[in-house]
C-alpha cells in the first residue's frame, strides 16, 4: 500500500462531536483515530479532541483534549437541530488554550455539521489541510422530512463548509452526487470512503465459522427497523413454516416490536448487545437480512458486515429489486438475492434459498474493510487525490 511506503511524518487532528458508542459514525471514526498511525507504520501522528465527556481509545493517539458540548446554539437552534452549533464555540476555546498546537491536516468529523463551520478559522490558525467527513449530506437527507425553507437554510452552509474546506469525504456515490452539487466544477474535491466492516472483529470470527447445510436456512438480522419496511411478512412466512427449515436471531433495540414472533420456535429475539456478540450471532447464520424502503441513497452498514464474514445476503425491499446502492455493493458479490416485501416473493426466495449451496469464498471481501478506507484517508491526508 502507499501509505506504506511514506517517510515524512505527518501530524493530524481529529475532531469529533463524540467518538464513544456503538453508532456507525463513531465506530468508523474510532476505528481511524486507533489504528492510523500503525497502518501508516507510525508516519501519522494523531491528536483528538472531542465532545465526549471521557474517551477510550488506542494509546497510539498522541494527545487527547476532551471539550464536552455545552448545548448553545443561538437563536439559529429554531431553524437548524444540530449539536454542532454550540460545539463549535467550546472547539474554538480549547483550541485557543493551546496556542503551542500545530497540524498538517484536521479531519472534521460529522455528524453534527455546524462545526464545520470551523473551517476557516483553522486553515488560517494553522495553515492546515482540513477535510471534511460529511458521511451522509447535510442539507439533503431523504430520511428526513424536512422543510423546503429549512433545506435552503441547510444548503446554503452545506455548500459554505464545502467551499471552505480543501477535501470532502461522503459513504457512497448517491451521498457524493447530493453534496457535489454544491461545487460541480470540482469533482476531485470529494471522495468516497464506504462505512466498511471491522476488518480487526471479523477477520478473527471468520476462523470460527460453521458450514450451511443444505436444507436448513439460519437467517440473522442486526440493527434497528425503519418504518420504511417492516419485517412482517418475512417473519410471518418462517413462523408459518413446520418443517424446522427456518431459523431466525434477532439483534437489537427494537426486539420488542416483534414481541408478537417471541414465542416461536424459530424466531429468537435478543435486545442490544455488544459488537463482537452480535457479530458471532451473524457468523453462525447462513444468510443476513436487509429491509429497505428502496431509497436510493441507502446503504446500511450491515452489508459491510455481511460481506466480510462471507455470509449470503437476502435484501427485502419495498422498491425495485436490485437497485441503489444496495445493487451497487453488491453487485458482484458471490450469494446476493433479492424480493420485493411481499408474501409471493419472500416464499419464492425462501423455497430457493433452502435448495442453494451458501457456502463460498469471496477474494474480493478486503476491498470493503474499514482498513481499505483508511488507506484512502491517509493518501488524502498526503494530498494524493
Amino acid at each position: 500500500m502507499r501509505a506504506q511506503l511514506m517517510k515524512d511524518n505527518k501530524k493530524v487532528l481529529f475532531i469529533a462531536h463524540r467518538i464513544m458508542g456503538a453508532e456507525v459514525g463513531l465506530l468508523r471514526m474510532r476505528y481511524w483515530v486507533n489504528n492510523i498511525s500503525e497502518q501508516s507504520n507510525q508516519s501519522v501522528i494523531c491528536d483528538l479532541l472531542a465532545g465526549d465527556e471521557q474517551v477510550s481509545v488506542s494509546d497510539t493517539v498522541n494527545h487527547i483534549y476532551l471539550a464536552p458540548d455545552a448545548n448553545k446554539g443561538g437563536l439559529l437552534k429554531l431553524f437548524i437541530k444540530d449539536e454542532g452549533l454550540g460545539w463549535k464555540h467550546v472547539v474554538k476555546k480549547e483550541l485557543e488554550s493551546r496556542p503551542e498546537l500545530n497540524y498538517d491536516a484536521i479531519v472534521l468529523s460529522g455528524s453534527p455539521f455546524m462545526h464545520f463551520a470551523l473551517v476557516p478559522y483553522l486553515k488560517k490558525r494553522f495553515k492546515a489541510k482540513v477535510i471534511l467527513d460529511f458521511r451522509d449530506p447535510f442539507a439533503v437527507n431523504p430520511r428526513f422530512d424536512s422543510s423546503r425553507f429549512k433545506i435552503l437554510i441547510k444548503r446554503y452552509y452545506e455548500k459554505t463548509f464545502i467551499e471552505a474546506a480543501d477535501h470532502i469525504v461522503t459513504v457512497n456515490a448517491s451521498c457524493l452526487r447530493l453534496l457535489s452539487a454544491n461545487l460541480t466544477d470540482n469533482v476531485q474535491k470529494f471522495s468516497i470512503i464506504a462505512n466498511g466492516y471491522d476488518d480487526l472483529t471479523l477477520d478473527r470470527l471468520r476462523l470460527e465459522r460453521t458450514d450451511s447445510v443444505m436444507g436448513k436456512v439460519r437467517f440473522a438480522y442486526p440493527g434497528k427497523f425503519y418504518h420504511d419496511c417492516k419485517p412482517n411478512v418475512f417473519l410471518t412466512a418462517i413462523s408459518n413454516d413446520n418443517t424446522g427449515v427456518y431459523n431466525f436471531e434477532y439483534v437489537g433495540q427494537d426486539s420488542d416490536t416483534l414481541n408478537e414472533f417471541k414465542l416461536e420456535a424459530n424466531i429468537k429475539l435478543n435486545g442490544r448487545l455488544p459488537y463482537d456478540d452480535t457479530m458471532r450471532i451473524v457468523n453462525k447464520a447462513d444468510v443476513g437480512l436487509i429491509f429497505t424502503g428502496g431509497k436510493s441513497f441507502e446503504s446500511t452498514t450491515k452489508i459491510y458486515d455481511y460481506i466480510g464474514l462471507e455470509k449470503a445476503v437476502l435484501i427485502i425491499t419495498e422498491g425495485e429489486v436490485q437497485t441503489g446502492e444496495l445493487h451497487e455493493i453488491t453487485r458482484g458479490y458471490p450469494k446476493v438475492f433479492w424480493s420485493r416485501n411481499t408474501k409471493s416473493d419472500i416464499t419464492s426466495v425462501l423455497d430457493k434459498l433452502k435448495n442453494e449451496h451458501l457456502n463460498f469464498s469471496n477474494s474480493a471481501r478486503h476491498e470493503h474493510s474499514r482498513k481499505t478506507g483508511l488507506t484512502k484517508l491517509i493518501d488524502l491526508i498526503y494530498g494524493e487525490y
